[in-house]
């Protein structure tokens, strides 16, 4: 095995075995984060002409609840490493035929080519050990001039700069931030025009950016 597809597994495997462990706890813990990072999010992406979406890294499906009572007739699939993560969301919002969660790694998305009309991944970028592989599947999967909306960690925040040092030094799962203005250059470079890129503060304590991008081609 090379030694990027062993760090790859590595890293999956302890961002499972991580969310194996706070599933149950974890929108109890992270609930006002979690709200204004969705929140946010959603501000960023054009509804109207959204039919098929895609969440990566869904976790307990709380975007889908707020983006269905938006646009009932979404067709939505969520996707996410952690199957416990996953079994709260289909708890949460049965599957259906406008609901599918899979369990599935970024890197290597189950659908087709041209399957969904937006993209979107909230919180969970910097947990992706192969970036450029991710931001590939997202662009394949996308309709031309589909949407890619991307919430994610900002180190040009101190505080997430010190946290980021600390995981480093001490934290099982590998991470990977970028700031603001090299994140948008890395999304352009892989078939996107990005139309806004900004960072937001979502407490005192998280600092975060959001890309809205469409795909070219």
């Amino acid at each position: 095995m090379k030694k990027d597809d062993r760090r790859k597994e590595q890293n999956h495997r302890a961002v499972v075995e991580h969310y194996a462990e706070i599933a149950e706890a974890y929108d109890r813990r992270w609930d006002r984060y979690t709200e204004r990072t969705l929140d946010t999010l959603i501000e960023h992406l054009d509804l109207e002409p959204v039919e098929d979406l895609l969440d990566v890294a869904c976790g307990t499906g709380r975007l889908e609840i707020k983006l269905r009572e938006r646009k009932p007739s979404l067709r939505l699939t969520g996707t996410d490493l952690s199957p416990d993560m996953i079994r709260i969301a289909q708890k949460r919002l049965p599957e259906g035929d406008s609901m599918r969660w899979d369990v599935a790694p970024a890197e290597s998305l189950p659908f087709g080519d041209g399957s969904f009309d937006a993209v979107v991944c909230a919180n969970a970028f910097h947990l992706v050990p192969d970036q450029p592989a991710a931001l590939k599947e997202f662009h394949r999967v996308l309709r031309p001039n589909g949407q890619l909306v991307i919430v994610d960690w900002c180190p040009e925040y101190r505080t997430v700069a010190l946290l980021l040092a600390g995981s480093r030094l001490f934290g099982r799962q590998y991470r990977q931030l970028h700031r603001t203005r090299d994140l948008s250059k890395i999304v352009e470079r892989h078939g996107f025009t990005v139309g806004t890129a900004r960072p937001f503060r979502a407490t005192w304590f998280w600092g975060l950016h959001v890309i809205a991008a469409e795909r070219r081609g």
